[in-house]
């Protein structure tokens, strides 16, 4: 499953590429991974939070600007355990839309979740802007306001 949710991931990533997801999904020795990270980029390491709190991680990708976009989260408790995750298209959007759908998406899910009345969340995404919106609504763009 997780095979086939990076092939997906890398077919929206990088659309120009020949890789087909079945070559992915049938095959995955026979691709690589190269670390792309220049050496003044920090490695960033996932938090867990307390106990008695959950964290939701979202992200997204968007073909250019504005394209094909798809979106993605996961739950995990204080031990990293995970506990809902998801990944699905988010349509054709741009890049601040495909981030609010992520996090709509999470508070859908954990709302609807069994964990809804005995947890606190923590959503984090990697949006310095949308968390700005989120603190200071004053701030945001009207249509995400109605």
């Amino acid at each position: 499953m997780c095979v086939l949710r990076l092939s997906w991931w890398c077919k929206v990533k990088w659309p120009e590429n020949s890789v087909v997801t079945t070559d992915l999904v049938l095959s995955p020795n026979i691709f690589s991974l190269i670390n792309s990270r220049t050496k003044n980029q920090q490695k960033t390491c996932w938090v867990a939070p307390g106990k008695g709190v959950l964290k939701f991680n979202t992200d997204d990708v968007v073909e250019g600007s504005v394209g094909k976009a798809g979106i993605g989260g996961v739950l995990r408790d204080y031990s990293s355990k995970t506990l809902i995750y998801f990944s699905k298209s988010a349509g054709v959007v741009d890049v601040m839309s495909a981030e609010i759908l992520a996090l709509v998406e999470v508070m859908k899910l954990f709302g609807e979740s069994k964990w809804v009345d005995k947890f606190k969340v923590v959503f984090e995404c990697d949006s310095k802007l949308i968390t700005e919106w989120i603190l200071r609504p004053h701030i945001a763009p009207e249509k995400l306001l109605s």
